[in-house]
């Protein structure tokens, strides 16, 4: 697939916190680029955008916030748009967009990287030697497991991703090489990156395109880690044993434009996920 070269409108460029968590929002005629972090205020940019008619989505992000990559998804799973991943897709852009899109496209080029979602956040709170939460950071983070299982429960390949995380982090009775896929420890938690051919077997995506087909043109140098918080992190310091690559080589250095894709008619409309009170600090970004 060639690319498009059209003029792109930008919507936002958004910092948000810390200099790592950033997002650009551009569109394309039918066919919207998010481009960085999931943050609250990325989250309303993308959920209005959307609120046009909107045939493709193209995202490049190393995840954020768990409520707004939340919002992000159940809208653009009401649009009916497809997403195509262009450089990779991690933590929450993983475990929500990717999972609730009507059509998902992963070029074999492309990372995908899981490291766990809200749940297993919650129960490593839990664990014995935690120091007790707040009252009220309890309940949110409670209101956004609920949220969370129930989002899960409406997106089937959502639970699917799910189970195969928990039975990689307690494998009791499965192994990362029974689930096919090798694994590197970032940041004290285990990390899926599965291929895409293997998404693609699994049922967890719906097209490969050739390599190249989603391919970003020249842009400045990105930074390749993912960092607790889902987010890049260009300044962390991390022992380079325990770094999980998202990316290497001359796709670090791309920004994503707007490829041509197979058309898919949109759904009439989108809608916004549910309001939810800000998240603790402990999963703020946390997938």
């Amino acid at each position: 697939m060639a690319m498009a070269l059209l003029p792109a409108l930008v919507l936002a460029a958004i910092p948000h916190g810390a200099a790592a968590c950033e997002a650009r929002i551009t569109r394309s005629g039918g066919t919207l680029v998010f481009d960085g972090c999931i943050s609250a205020d990325a989250a309303e940019v993308f959920v209005g955008a959307l609120r046009q008619p909107t045939r493709d989505v193209v995202v490049r992000s190393t995840g954020g916030a768990v409520g707004p990559a939340l919002d992000m998804a159940e809208a653009l799973a009401a649009s009916g748009a497809a997403l195509t991943v262009a450089g990779w897709c991690a933590s929450s852009c993983a475990n929500y967009l990717l999972t609730a899109a009507a059509v998902s496209r992963v070029p074999a080029e492309a990372a995908i990287v899981f490291h766990g979602d809200a749940g297993i956040t919650w129960q490593q709170l839990q664990a014995p030697g935690q120091p007790p939460l707040p009252p009220p950071a309890r309940a949110a983070i409670e209101a956004l497991v609920t949220r969370e299982q129930a989002f899960q429960t409406r997106y089937p390949r959502a639970a699917d991703v799910h189970r195969r995380q928990a039975a990689m982090l307690h494998p009791a009775g499965a192994s990362l090489a029974d689930l096919g896929a090798p694994d590197c420890s970032g940041h004290g938690r285990t990390t899926w990156r599965p291929s895409a051919g293997l998404l693609l077997r699994l049922g967890l995506v719906d097209e490969v395109p050739a390599t190249g087909a989603a391919a970003p043109a020249a842009g400045p140098a990105l930074p390749a880690e993912v960092s607790p918080l889902g987010a890049a992190a260009p300044g962390d310091a991390v022992d380079p044993g325990e770094a999980c690559p998202v990316l290497r080589g001359p796709a670090a250095r791309q920004t994503p434009q707007t490829p041509e894709m197979p058309q898919t008619p949109p759904a009439p409309g989108s809608a916004a996920g549910a309001g939810a009170p800000p998240e603790p600090a402990a999963l703020s970004g946390a997938r």
